[in-house]
C-alpha cells in the first residue's frame, strides 16, 4: 500500500516537474523580449559632433569676426575721444597757450610734415578772419592761458562798462587780481571744449558772446565780493550784458565761413565725425559680432569647448592690432609732432591701450577656458 502511494506521489511530482520548467522558461523568454523592446525603444545616447563643414566655415566667420571686433573698438575709441567729456580732456591736457597762439600745427624741426598740418594751418588762418569783431580787438588769449591777466582785465573793463564795474567797486587792478585768483584758465578750457563739440556736431559754434562774459563774472562773484567788499546785483549783470551786446562781442565759427576764407570744406570732417560718433554704427558693429558668435556656436552644435577658440583668436588679433596703433601714435607721433598736436594725438592713445588690453585679456581667458571644456566634451 505504501509502495503504491509512493509510486503515485512520484508519478505526480514527475508530471508536475516538466510543467514548472516550461513555465520558468516561458517567463524568462518574456523578460528577455521585454528587455529587448526596452533597448529598442531607448537607444544609447550618442555624443554630439560638430557639422562636417564646421571647421572651414568657422575659420571664415572668425576672420569676419576679427574685422567686426576691430571696427567695434575703433567706434568705441572715436566715440569716447570725441565726446564732449573727451574733448574737454583733450583741451585740458594740451598747452592752451600754444593752441590759441596758432602753434598747434607746427611739426618738429626736420621732421616729415604730414599733409594734415596744411589743413590745420588753413583752419588757423581762416578762424583768424571769422567773427563780427576784429580778432585783434580781443585780449591775448595765449597770454591769458600762460597766466598773464592784464590784457583780459583791460578788455573786460572796456566791454563790460567802466561805470557799471566802478559801481561794484571793481577797478582795473582789483579785476586783474580777481582774474589771477580765479579759475579763468579752466573756464576757457571748458568753453573751447563746448565750442569744439558744437562745431563737430553742427558745423557751427559760438566761441565768445555777451553770455560768455557774464558767465565768467558770475562764476567769480564770491571772489569779487571777497576782494572788493561789494557783491554784484542782478541790475549790474543786466547792465554788463547790455554793454557787451552793444559792442557786438560775438565770435562765431561756421563751416561755411571757413570754406569761404580758406577754401577748405570742413563739412567733410564734421560730417564724418558726426556719423562715426553716432550710436547707429557702434550698435550695428556690436550686433554683427554677436550674430557671428552665435553662428560659430551653432556650427559646433553649441559645444563651448570647440567654439571658443574661433572667438578667442579674433579677440587676441584685435588686441594686438590696437596695441600696434597705440605704439605708432606714441613713437611715430613723438617723432613728428610737438606741443598741442602731440597732446591731442596722445588723447587717442589711452582709449586704444585700454581696449587693446581688454581684448587681449579676453582672448587669453577664452583660450584657456576652452581646453578643459573640450576634454569634457562640453
Amino acid at each position: 500500500m505504501t509502495d503504491d502511494i509512493k509510486t503515485e506521489t512520484e508519478v505526480t511530482s514527475a508530471a508536475d516537474a516538466p510543467e514548472s520548467s516550461a513555465d520558468a522558461a516561458e517567463t524568462a523568454a518574456k523578460e528577455t523580449a521585454n528587455a529587448d523592446k526596452e533597448k529598442a525603444g531607448s537607444p544609447k545616447k550618442q555624443p554630439r559632433t560638430p557639422l562636417r563643414a564646421a571647421k572651414p566655415v568657422s575659420v571664415l566667420l572668425a576672420v569676419i569676426l576679427t574685422f567686426a571686433l576691430f571696427a567695434t573698438a575703433l567706434f568705441g575709441v572715436i566715440r569716447a575721444t570725441l565726446s564732449k567729456e573727451g574733448i574737454a580732456r583733450i583741451i585740458s591736457g594740451v598747452d592752451i597757450g600754444a593752441l590759441l597762439g596758432g602753434k598747434a600745427s607746427s611739426p618738429k624741426e626736420g621732421a616729415a610734415v604730414p599733409g594734415g598740418y596744411e589743413l590745420a594751418d588753413a583752419l588757423s588762418d581762416g578762424i583768424d578772419k571769422i567773427g563780427e569783431i576784429d580778432p585783434n580787438e580781443l585780449p591775448d588769449l595765449e597770454a591769458v592761458a600762460s597766466g598773464d591777466m592784464s590784457g583780459l582785465a583791460d578788455y573786460l573793463y572796456e566791454v563790460c562798462g567802466q561805470e557799471t564795474l566802478e559801481e561794484a567797486n571793481l577797478t582795473k587792478d582789483s579785476l586783474k587780481t580777481v582774474l589771477e585768483r580765479s579759475t579763468v584758465s579752466e573756464f576757457i578750457s571748458k568753453k573751447l571744449a563746448d565750442a569744439a563739440d558744437d562745431f563737430l556736431k553742427t558745423g557751427k559754434a559760438t566761441v565768445i558772446n555777451s553770455d560768455t562774459i557774464v558767465e565768467l563774472i558770475r562764476e567769480n562773484e564770491d571772489l569779487i565780493e571777497e576782494i572788493t567788499g561789494s557783491r554784484l546785483t542782478e541790475e549790474h549783470y543786466s547792465k554788463i550784458s547790455n554793454s557787451v551786446a552793444s559792442k557786438a562781442v560775438n565770435v562765431e565759427i561756421t563751416a561755411e565761413d571757413i570754406k569761404a576764407s580758406t577754401g577748405v570744406d570742413v563739412t567733410v570732417i564734421t560730417g564724418t565725425v558726426s556719423k562715426v560718433t553716432s550710436p547707429v554704427g557702434y550698435i550695428a558693429a556690436i550686433a554683427v559680432c554677436v550674430m557671428l558668435a552665435i553662428a560659430i556656436f551653432a556650427l559646433h552644435k553649441f559645444l563651448i569647448g570647440r567654439s571658443l577658440p574661433y572667438i578667442a583668436v579674433p579677440a587676441l588679433i584685435c588686441g594686438i592690432l590696437l596695441f600696434g596703433i597705440a605704439a605708432v601714435i606714441h613713437f611715430a607721433g613723438g617723432a613728428v609732432m610737438d606741443g598741442a598736436v602731440l597732446g591731442i594725438a596722445a588723447a587717442f592713445n589711452v582709449p586704444f591701450v585700454i581696449r587693446a588690453a581688454a581684448f587681449t585679456a579676453a582672448g587669453v581667458v577664452l583660450l584657456i577656458a576652452a581646453i578643459p571644456l573640450r576634454r569634457r566634451g562640453i
